[in-house]
């Protein structure tokens, strides 16, 4: 086993996670938001989050004003069917949070190997 740091491992950053009641106003508390809508029975989810971690550490000190978060679709269900969450990871950025309407973001499509 690895030790902690070994490779240059670090610790997990935390994400905040977004429910129905906050996810308009956390998201306009910020210029930009890069969403993921995840499950937690979904591994590819799992194996996302160190890496969600790192961009949001990486626009800290790029963008400032990003927000980087979650969204639990198992338990959001409405967020989920709302922008089409259906498959997990899913991630939307919202350039412009004052647009929060679907189909007005931009989505990234591809798989993890």
């Amino acid at each position: 086993a690895l030790a902690p740091g070994a490779l240059g491992a670090q610790e997990p950053v935390k994400l905040d996670s977004l429910t129905e009641e906050d996810f308009e106003v956390r998201l306009q508390a910020s210029k930009s938001a890069l969403v993921a809508f995840v499950a937690p029975w979904c591994g590819a989810c799992q194996s996302l989050l160190p890496e969600l971690g790192r961009v949001r550490q990486a626009l800290e000190s790029l963008m400032r004003d990003t927000a980087v978060v979650l969204c639990d679709v198992s338990r959001e269900t409405a967020l989920a069917a709302r922008y089409n969450a259906f498959r997990t990871p899913l991630l939307l950025f919202f350039p412009d949070t004052r647009v929060l309407a679907p189909g007005l973001q931009i989505r990234f499509e591809g798989q993890l190997l």
